[in-house]
């Protein structure tokens, strides 16, 4: 009995908000598949997570690059002395024919740290990101 009494005055809220807010065509109007999916209106910027480099003493994390307008840096940080060394500058991440660097989504590491494989250009499939471009930076060449 009291699961339907709940039942009903949700409903109730539910569509006294939905008719003080407008009817059907403008709601529709204002909130579009694009906007929530493509246009990235509702992105979360949410930072990349960092990442534990080999033996555990260090990690990477993404930084705002000082040299490259909009560009992103990955910086190695010392876990017992704090110091901080760029490993890989934006200016690495701009792509041949292009003039701005990757925007930097996720990365990871290869074992040797040679490799590093970039997620650019992600696209939201349910709650993830794993639609979108992979780039693979060869570190020595």
């Amino acid at each position: 009995m009291n699961y339907q009494l709940a039942t009903t005055a949700l409903l109730v809220t539910f569509l006294a908000a939905f008719n003080s807010h407008g009817n059907a065509s403008t709601l529709s109007d204002r909130l579009t598949i694009d906007r929530l999916f493509h246009d990235k209106e509702f992105e979360l910027n949410e930072p990349v997570p960092s990442k534990w480099l080999g033996n555990g003493d260090q990690y990477t994390t993404i930084v705002d690059s000082q040299s490259v307008a909009n560009g992103q840096d990955i910086v190695q940080h010392d876990a017992a002395t704090g110091e901080q060394t760029i490993l890989v500058e934006a200016k690495k991440l701009v792509p041949d024919g292009h003039e701005q660097a990757l925007e930097i989504k996720d990365y990871a590491w290869s074992e040797n740290g040679r490799y590093l494989l970039i997620q650019t250009n992600t696209v939201k499939f349910r709650r993830y990101e794993p639609l979108g471009d992979y780039w693979l930076l060869n570190l020595e060449t």
